[in-house]
């Protein structure tokens, strides 16, 4: 991991074995708490600010979005008076920047792919906060595969959850040296994995975190690593919300109750495990504490880049939005117009991350993990 050697970040994360009941003094410690805004966007003296967040996934049932569990379950949502409605939305790649823009949500979280061709198509949206600075996809395939390395994909079948999808892997192939007309895209829907089992498919767009809930759920696929110098997917809203005094604070401060989830969760790896099981019973059913852990270390590890320890969480590297946009451009899908700049701004991280990180480092040392959860070993992970 970026910024620190792993067995810092065990030494750190494996401080939650401090069996003490967590800490409810919530509101001293956390800087402003919000104004209270309503869902029409005006502030009053009560209610807090409502906010729909819709999942690219078509589902919420996973952990990839842990810091909005944590935020949940240690108040920091109420703490910062803020009522989110989180929803899993449909599978189709741009089903949630369109949501945004017909009013049916209020918070995306695409791929930078999708952000860009939406921006380019006319859509007034704009990134606010990057949760996954690096890139998190990888490539699985069979076991027994004579696929070792992602130029081995050329010419290879790919299976997609959407046929939208493509907009993702077209500028992974195309840094690593592929032409991505050579690569056939099967749109397979919620079972994309299982194609790939199948032997229909060579390989599955897949991310970190997925990786080990397919492992838990008995798909037998192989990962192919692969590196490039590209953002990942982020927080995205209307660009006219930023314009408006009310919302923009209520998207501030939903913000920060994200970005003190991640730092919770970048020191406590099983409780992250732990809160995402109870919060969604049904992954008990796909993954077990040990395989559920080994999710979170994946996802935990991709948020916690270098861009977190110079700026915070949630900055947008410009050096890497930029490439990825002259990716894109080289590969005709994005017009030399677009500007990198564009897509995003780092305006709200200064104060997103304006909270006593001390005191949510002691909330997650204080949790208290279950048997289950606490005999798992992270130094044994991948």
């Amino acid at each position: 991991m970026d910024g620190m050697s792993r067995r810092e970040f065990l030494k750190r994360a494996g401080i939650i074995a401090l069996a003490v009941p967590f800490s409810t003094s919530f509101l001293a410690a956390c800087g402003r708490v919000a104004t209270a805004v309503n869902s029409t966007g005006k502030t009053g003296s009560s209610g807090p600010y409502k906010l729909t967040w819709v999942s690219p996934r078509g589902t919420l049932k996973v952990e990839d979005d842990y810091a909005q569990t944590i935020a949940l379950k240690m108040g920091y949502f109420k703490e910062l008076n803020v009522d989110p409605n989180f929803q899993g939305g449909p599978l189709q790649a741009t089903a949630a920047t369109k949501m945004l823009v017909t009013n049916q949500a209020d918070m995306a979280y695409p791929s930078p792919g999708v952000l860009a061709t939406s921006v380019q198509a006319g859509e007034p949206i704009i990134s606010v906060f990057d949760i996954t600075e690096s890139d998190s996809f990888v490539f699985m395939v069979r076991p027994n595969s004579p696929i070792k390395s992602i130029q081995d994909l050329a010419g290879k079948k790919i299976a997609l959850g959407d046929a939208g999808w493509s907009v993702i892997c077209d500028p992974i192939f195309k840094v690593n040296g592929i032409n991505p007309k050579s690569v056939h895209y099967v749109a397979a829907g919620s079972d994309w994995g299982q194609t790939v089992q199948e032997g229909k498919a060579d390989a599955a767009l897949c991310w970190q975190g997925l990786v080990a809930q397919w492992k838990g759920v008995g798909l037998n696929l192989r990962p192919i690593e692969h590196l490039t110098p590209f953002p990942g997917n982020s927080y995205v809203v209307r660009k006219s919300d930023l314009q408006d005094p009310a919302k923009k604070q209520g998207i501030a401060n939903f913000l920060k109750a994200i970005a003190m989830g991640l730092e919770w969760g970048k020191y406590n790896v099983r409780g992250i495990s732990q809160l995402s099981l109870e919060r969604f019973p049904s992954l008990k059913k796909q993954m077990t504490p040990k395989i559920a852990v080994e999710s979170a270390l994946e996802m935990v590890q991709v948020n916690d880049g270098p861009g977190v320890a110079a700026h915070g969480w949630g900055y947008h590297i410009p050096s890497s939005w930029a490439k990825y946009v002259t990716t894109l451009q080289e590969l005709g899908q994005l017009n030399s117009s677009t500007n990198a700049t564009g897509l995003y701004t780092n305006e709200l991280i200064q104060e997103v991350n304006n909270f006593d990180h001390k005191r949510v480092q002691q909330d997650a040392a204080n949790f208290k993990l279950s048997p289950e959860f606490a005999s798992v070993k992270l130094s044994g992970l991948t």
